[in-house]
Protein backbone atom coordinates (compact mmCIF):
# COMPACT_ATOMS: atom_id res chain seq x y z
CA UNK A 1 0.00 0.00 0.00
CA UNK A 2 1.43 3.30 -1.00
CA UNK A 3 1.16 6.20 1.95
CA UNK A 4 -0.27 9.43 1.14
CA UNK A 5 3.36 11.47 1.53
CA UNK A 6 4.81 9.22 -1.51
CA UNK A 7 1.29 9.81 -3.19
CA UNK A 8 1.73 13.47 -3.04
CA UNK A 9 4.87 13.50 -3.69
CA UNK A 10 4.78 11.31 -7.32
CA UNK A 11 1.90 13.57 -8.27
CA UNK A 12 3.57 16.83 -7.78
CA UNK A 13 6.62 15.64 -9.91
CA UNK A 14 4.48 14.32 -12.74
CA UNK A 15 3.06 17.65 -12.51
CA UNK A 16 6.00 20.03 -13.32
CA UNK A 17 6.97 20.33 -16.58
CA UNK A 18 10.79 21.06 -17.64
CA UNK A 19 11.77 24.40 -18.21
CA UNK A 20 12.75 24.32 -21.69
CA UNK A 21 8.95 22.17 -22.82
CA UNK A 22 6.00 24.46 -23.94
CA UNK A 23 3.16 24.74 -22.39
CA UNK A 24 0.36 23.20 -23.57
CA UNK A 25 -2.71 25.55 -24.77
CA UNK A 26 -4.75 24.99 -21.40
CA UNK A 27 -1.90 25.51 -19.18
CA UNK A 28 -1.50 29.18 -21.17
CA UNK A 29 -4.66 29.35 -20.67
CA UNK A 30 -5.16 28.68 -16.98
CA UNK A 31 -1.97 30.80 -16.42
CA UNK A 32 -3.87 33.73 -18.19
CA UNK A 33 -6.47 33.79 -16.63
CA UNK A 34 -4.91 34.03 -13.16
CA UNK A 35 -2.68 37.19 -14.08
CA UNK A 36 -6.43 39.14 -15.58
CA UNK A 37 -7.19 42.74 -14.78
CA UNK A 38 -10.53 43.27 -12.71
CA UNK A 39 -11.96 45.89 -15.00
CA UNK A 40 -13.68 48.75 -12.70
CA UNK A 41 -15.73 51.48 -13.26
CA UNK A 42 -14.66 54.95 -13.05
CA UNK A 43 -16.03 55.60 -9.55
CA UNK A 44 -14.19 52.40 -7.86
CA UNK A 45 -11.02 53.91 -9.63
CA UNK A 46 -11.85 57.15 -7.84
CA UNK A 47 -11.82 55.82 -4.53
CA UNK A 48 -9.23 53.84 -4.96
CA UNK A 49 -6.53 56.87 -5.92
CA UNK A 50 -8.16 58.74 -3.11
CA UNK A 51 -7.32 56.27 -1.14
CA UNK A 52 -3.99 54.96 -2.07
CA UNK A 53 -2.57 57.49 -4.13
CA UNK A 54 0.06 56.34 -7.08
CA UNK A 55 3.00 55.93 -5.20
CA UNK A 56 5.29 53.64 -7.80
CA UNK A 57 2.20 52.07 -9.44
CA UNK A 58 1.35 48.22 -9.10
CA UNK A 59 2.70 45.09 -10.29
CA UNK A 60 0.84 45.29 -13.27
CA UNK A 61 1.12 48.78 -14.55
CA UNK A 62 3.33 51.59 -13.92
CA UNK A 63 2.98 54.79 -11.61
CA UNK A 64 3.29 57.20 -15.02
CA UNK A 65 0.10 54.88 -16.37
CA UNK A 66 -1.59 54.77 -13.06
CA UNK A 67 -1.43 58.29 -12.73
CA UNK A 68 -3.04 59.32 -16.38
CA UNK A 69 -5.31 56.47 -15.64
CA UNK A 70 -6.15 58.01 -12.41
CA UNK A 71 -6.95 61.36 -14.07
CA UNK A 72 -8.78 60.21 -16.89
CA UNK A 73 -11.13 58.36 -13.78
CA UNK A 74 -11.46 61.88 -11.91
CA UNK A 75 -12.31 63.54 -15.52
CA UNK A 76 -14.93 61.05 -16.40
CA UNK A 77 -16.55 61.71 -12.54
CA UNK A 78 -16.58 65.14 -13.06
CA UNK A 79 -18.23 64.98 -15.84
CA UNK A 80 -20.53 62.77 -14.73
CA UNK A 81 -21.49 64.07 -11.09
CA UNK A 82 -18.77 67.07 -10.14
CA UNK A 83 -20.57 67.25 -7.03
CA UNK A 84 -20.25 63.73 -5.75
CA UNK A 85 -16.27 63.92 -6.61
CA UNK A 86 -15.52 66.85 -4.41
CA UNK A 87 -18.10 65.56 -1.28
CA UNK A 88 -16.29 62.22 -2.22
CA UNK A 89 -12.64 63.86 -1.87
CA UNK A 90 -13.78 65.57 1.29
CA UNK A 91 -15.18 62.46 3.28
CA UNK A 92 -11.76 60.24 2.32
CA UNK A 93 -9.74 64.07 3.43
CA UNK A 94 -11.74 64.49 6.69
CA UNK A 95 -12.04 60.49 7.56
CA UNK A 96 -8.62 59.69 7.50
CA UNK A 97 -9.36 57.33 4.99
CA UNK A 98 -6.60 58.06 2.51
CA UNK A 99 -2.73 57.47 3.06
CA UNK A 100 -2.35 60.75 2.40
CA UNK A 101 -3.65 64.10 1.51
CA UNK A 102 -2.77 64.77 -2.04
CA UNK A 103 -4.97 62.75 -4.13
CA UNK A 104 -7.59 64.53 -2.55
CA UNK A 105 -5.90 68.32 -3.35
CA UNK A 106 -5.30 66.95 -6.53
CA UNK A 107 -9.02 66.06 -7.25
CA UNK A 108 -9.95 69.56 -5.83
CA UNK A 109 -7.83 71.20 -8.17
CA UNK A 110 -8.64 69.58 -11.23
CA UNK A 111 -12.84 70.40 -9.72
CA UNK A 112 -11.69 73.58 -9.64
CA UNK A 113 -10.22 74.23 -12.83
CA UNK A 114 -12.16 71.63 -14.96
CA UNK A 115 -15.50 71.33 -12.78
CA UNK A 116 -18.72 73.63 -13.91
CA UNK A 117 -19.73 76.48 -11.80
CA UNK A 118 -20.86 74.54 -9.41
CA UNK A 119 -18.48 72.50 -8.66
CA UNK A 120 -15.64 74.73 -8.82
CA UNK A 121 -17.56 76.66 -6.51
CA UNK A 122 -17.98 73.33 -3.91
CA UNK A 123 -14.01 72.69 -4.46
CA UNK A 124 -13.37 75.97 -3.37
CA UNK A 125 -15.64 75.91 -0.27
CA UNK A 126 -14.28 72.14 0.39
CA UNK A 127 -10.45 73.39 0.42
CA UNK A 128 -10.37 74.72 3.24
CA UNK A 129 -11.49 71.52 5.23
CA UNK A 130 -9.07 69.47 2.92
CA UNK A 131 -5.97 71.49 2.85
CA UNK A 132 -5.61 71.99 6.48
CA UNK A 133 -2.55 73.83 7.18
CA UNK A 134 0.12 75.40 4.61
CA UNK A 135 1.61 72.75 3.36
CA UNK A 136 -1.54 71.19 2.01
CA UNK A 137 -2.31 74.71 0.62
CA UNK A 138 1.19 74.47 -1.34
CA UNK A 139 0.47 71.21 -2.86
CA UNK A 140 -3.03 72.49 -4.19
CA UNK A 141 -1.44 75.27 -5.47
CA UNK A 142 1.45 73.68 -6.96
CA UNK A 143 -1.07 71.02 -8.82
CA UNK A 144 -3.25 74.22 -9.89
CA UNK A 145 -0.63 75.73 -11.41
CA UNK A 146 0.40 72.22 -13.27
CA UNK A 147 -2.98 72.67 -14.81
CA UNK A 148 -2.57 75.68 -15.49
CA UNK A 149 0.43 75.76 -17.12
CA UNK A 150 -0.39 72.49 -18.85
CA UNK A 151 -3.04 74.48 -20.77
CA UNK A 152 -1.10 77.36 -21.65
CA UNK A 153 1.49 75.29 -22.92
CA UNK A 154 -0.99 72.91 -24.92
CA UNK A 155 -2.59 76.85 -26.04
CA UNK A 156 0.27 78.15 -26.99
CA UNK A 157 1.44 75.34 -29.25
CA UNK A 158 -1.91 74.90 -31.49
CA UNK A 159 -2.14 76.79 -34.61
CA UNK A 160 -4.15 80.08 -34.33
CA UNK A 161 -6.01 82.33 -36.72
CA UNK A 162 -4.94 85.74 -37.62
CA UNK A 163 -7.63 88.49 -37.73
Amino acid sequence: MITLTEHLSTRLRRASAPQGERLTSSARNVEAKVGTRHESDHWQRLDRFLTLGVPGGTYYIGEHELAVDSAQSIIACLAEDGLRVVQRALEVSEDGMGSSNDPALFVLAIAASLGDDATWAAALAALPRVARNDEHLARWLEYVNERTTAHLQRFAVQPHERS
